[in-house]
């Protein structure tokens, strides 16, 4: 992830910078999150609502990030690659 560097006058409490890491790190995995979304809803007939329950869910349940949830189910349903 990358460093986030805070001007004078910013946010300097531990955790308000904790909050904008995570927020740095929400928008570095959101495609993913996204993707895994669409899997679900496809393979299960879920609304976004509902697909991203499942995510949370499945990410509480198993002690990850959910954005690891989320890779894990993108590349599992990732179509195979054609050998060259």
């Amino acid at each position: 992830m990358g460093s986030v560097a805070f001007s004078s006058g910013s946010c300097t409490d531990p955790q308000c910078v904790e909050h904008v890491r995570q927020l740095i790190g929400a928008l570095e995995h959101r495609d993913v999150i996204g993707m895994a979304k669409g899997v679900l809803m496809a393979r299960s007939k879920l609304t976004p609502d509902e697909a991203f329950a499942m995510l949370c869910s499945a990410s509480q349940r198993e002690n990850v990030k959910l954005w690891e949830v989320a890779a894990r189910i993108v590349s599992e349903h990732a179509p195979p690659v054609a050998p060259h």
